[in-house]
């Protein structure tokens, strides 16, 4: 989680130096702010980024993890739980900081992982991840073979976030084709 607090802090920081005087809410700071905005600013200028890459509210929100392209099998690790949750997470509590004035805490309290609800935002996740039919194992590495059918033909697989009456998991439009 400690690499999204700072790329979305380096950010903040990159929006608030340019407009020193001005005052934002936390809603303004997710519509106007995008998490690549400092490093663009070294050759489009942050501001001048397209819309397509600004702003925390239009981000799709990804599971990544593995699926089989010959069976469907599909795994993902609790580390891409973690990451789901810190891209969801991490700027929202940075945005209520900065409205809030209490950024210098929110450092301290992400570097420590003092999240709040954090355990029960795992289980949910997990508990959703699994109702979808994708396995949640221990491992960080390659899927390969295939643990269903011992295929070598796995591929790095997305699921967007679905949130509408209840959380869900969709294949993201930017996968490889199944080859069934």
């Amino acid at each position: 989680m400690g690499e999204y607090s700072i790329e979305w802090l380096k950010s903040l920081c990159h929006f608030l130096a340019q407009q020193p005087q001005d005052t934002f809410d936390a809603s303004m700071l997710a519509n106007r702010i995008g998490r690549h905005d400092s490093a663009l600013a070294a050759f489009v200028g942050g501001e001048n980024a397209p819309s397509s890459m600004r702003g925390y509210a239009t981000d799709d929100r990804k599971l990544h993890g593995w699926r089989c392209l010959q069976c469907g099998h599909s795994e993902a690790s609790s580390r891409d739980i973690e990451n789901l949750i810190a891209q969801d997470v991490v700027p929202k509590l940075i945005f209520q900081s900065c409205q809030r004035c209490t950024l210098d805490k929110l450092v301290d309290q992400s570097l420590a992982f003092d999240i709040p609800d954090l355990d029960t935002m795992r289980q949910s996740l997990a508990t959703e991840v699994t109702g979808c039919g994708i396995a949640l194992v221990d491992r960080d590495g390659w899927m390969r073979p295939c643990p269903n059918c011992g295929n070598n033909d796995t591929a790095v697989y997305r699921w967007r976030l679905v949130v509408s009456d209840e959380l869900g998991f969709e294949p993201a439009d930017d996968n490889l084709p199944m080859h069934r």
